[in-house]
């Protein structure tokens, strides 16, 4: 706690216009000439459909935090009012938790880990870089400057650090989620009072399976199985806008919707009349935190599977694409939850922080005409749940396994697979990392340490938006280089 408070006094300008800036250098190289550059070179073609692509991005990047959070974040804030407004008006309290909602899980994530994706892709395909962080993150001229070169290992291992601890810190969190679902179908209730053993049989049971998935490689394992997981996603969005359509008012989500385009910036740089001085520090700051650690594997991995598209098919397709599905469902999950709060107090009379993860179980039960559809229907949300929380695993396993191994990469071909030992490597240590985090402690403490970890990367990070962005810039007077043999040894 006191690590984050002096976090959140000295930097958190920092997070926030890390936000801001990623959603407007996305926007700039997609109407720039360097948009036009063709990821692996000219002749590159995609393995991946659209929908596959989408697919997995989606998959990998917030399939188990969306369903943890579509209904839970903008309870919380409707019952604790984010602004001033928000406390003397319930209606305004349901449209700034909406809006906030969708600020925090739409435009600005998916054009952090656009950024990433962009810059991997870019620089290790077509400028032929070495797949480390610190080949992504700085230019060849700056490489040969002698007293530079001591520190671009300690780069690699900082980024690196960043991407192991976030992604398994996401991975401890998956893992309560997925007990809470096993919780609500065995018993009834969520799982806050089972025994800390629980962890490690839900551990061991998503480890088996992503290590399988990923031993299958991307073209077999991941790729199925983010299929199954965003078809079933799907249809259970559908099932519960349906079902619980008289909780839904079409209208507020237009003027939430709206409201977030209309105040995107000052929203993006915590401009308001908050309620509570530290609110964006608490839930903006700490959000940006959350995706930057896991940036550098949504950068790894979007770049494994966007070759051969346009760097302007890549931002484009990976920021607007999921942020449209995002923003369905947290109006859907989110007014729901607020109504039903309101009116049926369907998680007691002031549910607490440690019950969000429940919030879709709970509307599910509340909603389902019947005891055994629900079970049904409960039974598949926990299936979406494992689905991509697995999918989440196996892809980061796999991109670990393939970061710095350049014998993988060949001009003008896909990349191999990587070592199947290496899997293994990572894939255990992920397992042992994140289990050690839920037994150490619960949610808020794995929240905390997010931002912890997040810190020293978000320097690295604004030096990659220079990069790429520098680039983009010198696009409208030089072609930018296409393939290794283009680029400048200077």
């Amino acid at each position: 706690g006191n690590v984050n408070a002096w976090i959140f006094n000295y930097f958190d300008g920092w997070f926030l216009w890390v936000g801001l800036l990623a959603l407007i250098l996305v926007l700039f190289i997609a109407i720039s000439p360097f948009g036009d550059v063709r990821l692996g070179g000219p002749d590159s073609k995609p393995k991946h459909n659209l929908f596959n692509w989408v697919a997995m991005l989606f998959a990998a990047g917030m399939g188990v935090a969306m369903l943890l959070w579509g209904g839970a974040e903008p309870l919380f804030h409707a019952i604790n009012p984010i602004t001033v407004e928000g406390m003397a008006n319930p209606i305004v309290a349901m449209k700034e938790a909406l809006a906030y909602a969708y600020m925090h899980w739409t435009l600005h994530p998916w054009a952090i880990y656009t950024i990433s994706t962009a810059a991997t892709a870019y620089y290790v395909f077509n400028c032929g870089s070495k797949m480390t962080f610190d080949g992504i993150m700085f230019p060849n001229r700056l490489k040969k400057i002698a007293w530079l070169q001591p520190t671009f290992p300690f780069v690699h291992l900082l980024v690196l650090l960043t991407f192991i601890g976030g992604v398994a810190v996401s991975f401890a969190i998956g893992a309560l989620q997925f007990e809470h679902g096993l919780a609500h179908l065995f018993t009834g209730h969520d799982a806050s009072n089972w025994p800390k053993w629980s962890h490690l049989l839900a551990v061991l049971f998503c480890y088996i399976c992503y290590m399988a998935s990923s031993l299958g490689g991307i073209g077999k394992g991941i790729k199925q199985l983010s299929q199954w997981g965003v078809i079933l996603n799907i249809a259970l969005f559908f099932w519960i806008a349906i079902i619980g359509w008289q909780y839904l008012n079409i209208g507020t989500f237009l003027s939430t919707a709206g409201e977030l385009i209309t105040n995107l910036v000052p929203m993006s740089l915590a401009q308001g009349n908050f309620n509570e001085t530290d609110w964006p520090r608490l839930w903006t700051v700490k959000t940006w935190a959350w995706w930057l650690t896991w940036a550098p594997f949504m950068g790894m991995f979007g770049a494994l599977i966007s070759r051969g598209r346009t760097l302007r098919e890549v931002v484009l397709g990976m920021t607007l694409i999921p942020s449209a599905g995002f923003i369905l469902w947290f109006w859907v999950l989110g007014e729901m939850a607020i109504v039903l709060h309101r009116t049926k107090q369907f998680m007691g009379e002031a549910p607490g922080w440690e019950q969000m993860p429940s919030v879709i179980y709970n509307i599910l039960e509340t909603i389902s005409p019947n005891s055994f559809l629900h079970l049904i229907v409960l039974a598949i949300t926990i299936g979406i749940v494992a689905l991509f929380f697995i999918n989440s695993a196996d892809s980061a396993t796999y991109s670990l396994a393939t970061l710095g191994d350049d014998d993988l990469l060949h001009p003008g071909e896909e990349p191999d697979a990587p070592k199947r030992s290496m899997q293994f490597l990572w894939g255990t240590a992920l397992a042992v990392l994140a289990l050690s985090m839920l037994l150490v402690g619960g949610l808020k403490f794995l929240q905390e340490l997010i931002v912890v970890l997040a810190l020293p990367y978000v320097f690295v990070y604004v030096v990659m938006m220079y990069r790429l962005g520098m680039d983009a810039v010198l696009s409208f007077r030089h072609k930018p280089p296409e393939h290794p043999q283009e680029v400048k040894k200077d």
